[in-house]
């Protein structure tokens, strides 16, 4: 039988501290945010990042609402936001405990600063220049102006 996972009240919200199933609604978990490359909310432990525009095999697809992306392993692809509205990315996927990332020089993905400038496997080396993710307050559920008094 698999176990609760464990839920760890942060100043942000609700945090997984190990794994196993949960029950918590989107808007009191933890998120996280990184200067231009959006915010998010990790339902695994320990979070891993992850960047709505799909760039796939080195082609660009424009995504709508409840669009379903499927990349099997090995398919090169990544999401870009590609408009000023906040929009919500599902992802779920899982990995082998061998399983490597690459990490690929992506033109397509480098029109919008997407792509890494040197192919690699580590996630820590293609990141090292960001700026830190910090934790942040859940953007859900969305004020529209009428509702903010803006």
């Amino acid at each position: 039988m698999t176990e609760k996972a464990p839920l760890e009240q942060t100043n942000e919200g609700l945090s997984p501290t190990g794994a196993g199933w949960f029950i918590a609604n989107a808007a009191d978990l933890g998120w996280a945010t990184l200067s231009g490359g959006g915010t998010w909310c990790s339902f695994e432990s320990p979070s891993s990042p992850s960047p709505l525009l799909g760039i796939v095999e080195g082609e660009e697809h424009r995504l709508r609402a409840w669009d379903y992306l499927h990349c099997p392993p090995g398919t090169a692809h990544i999401t870009v936001g590609a408009g000023e509205e906040p929009c919500a990315l599902l992802m779920v996927g899982t990995r082998s405990p061998d399983a490597t990332i690459r990490y690929l020089v992506e033109p397509a993905a480098a029109k919008h600063g997407a792509s890494v400038e040197t192919a690699s496997d580590s996630p820590r080396e293609v990141y090292a220049d960001l700026t830190p993710i910090v934790p942040a307050s859940s953007p859900w559920p969305l004020k529209r102006p009428a509702e903010s008094g803006e």
